[in-house]
């Protein structure tokens, strides 16, 4: 309902992924991302602007105020019936809860409580990995299948990033020595063992 960026800066934006995804340089890809700010910084500002105007005239007009919260709730208010692992469907609220909860718990392990086993810890009866055979066209054939439309790690290295430099032999030669160096000595950088984890 608000008034986002004008269209100039959604070409712009477009226009800046379009040339690295058809000439993938380092240039191209700060322009990419300078674009992509500035796209997002003056929608957040037209965001800002908009409900500033709708709760100054609340009082007047509380279509409008009531209009907007509708249109950001994104939350489904119902929950149509749901297949059980039966083949039949539920038909209730309390069954679809039922199908819901048993579904969630089915994923999660349960894992007693206090610390792991001693066994956990104990590694001296584990076999080494030394059959592990990294190849130059297993790295390009992961490089190649990456999403870009996923967001970057801790390591702030886009995905489409990578992908592009898939065709780079010297890239994909580097990452193919440094995996197998990774596994012949059975360890990895402690920076890749960084994640970021969201609660849901």
């Amino acid at each position: 309902p608000f008034l986002s960026c004008g269209n100039t800066t959604v070409r712009g934006k477009n226009k800046a992924w379009n040339d690295f995804d058809i000439k993938p340089s380092v240039y191209n890809w700060n322009i990419a991302l300078e674009k992509q700010r500035i796209f997002e910084k003056c929608e957040s500002n037209a965001r800002i602007k908009y409900e500033k105007k709708v709760t100054k005239d609340l009082k007047y007009n509380s279509r409008a105020f009531f209009s907007y919260l509708r249109s950001r709730n994104k939350v489904k208010e119902v929950v149509t019936n749901l297949v059980k692992p039966n083949g039949s469907r539920t038909t209730n609220d309390h069954d679809t809860a039922e199908c819901f909860a048993d579904a969630f718990s089915s994923v999660f392990v349960e894992e007693p409580q206090g610390p792991l086993p001693e066994a956990c810890y104990n590694n001296g009866n584990v076999e080494p990995c030394n059959d592990i055979v990294i190849s130059f066209s297993d790295v390009y054939d992961e490089l190649k299948k990456l999403d870009v439309y996923k967001s970057f790690g801790p390591d702030k290295v886009h995905p489409k990033l990578l992908k592009a430099l898939a065709d780079n032999e010297d890239f994909v030669r580097t990452l193919t020595l440094l995996y197998g160096k990774c596994a012949k000595e059975a360890k990895i950088p402690e920076k890749w063992k960084e994640a970021h984890i969201i609660a849901l």
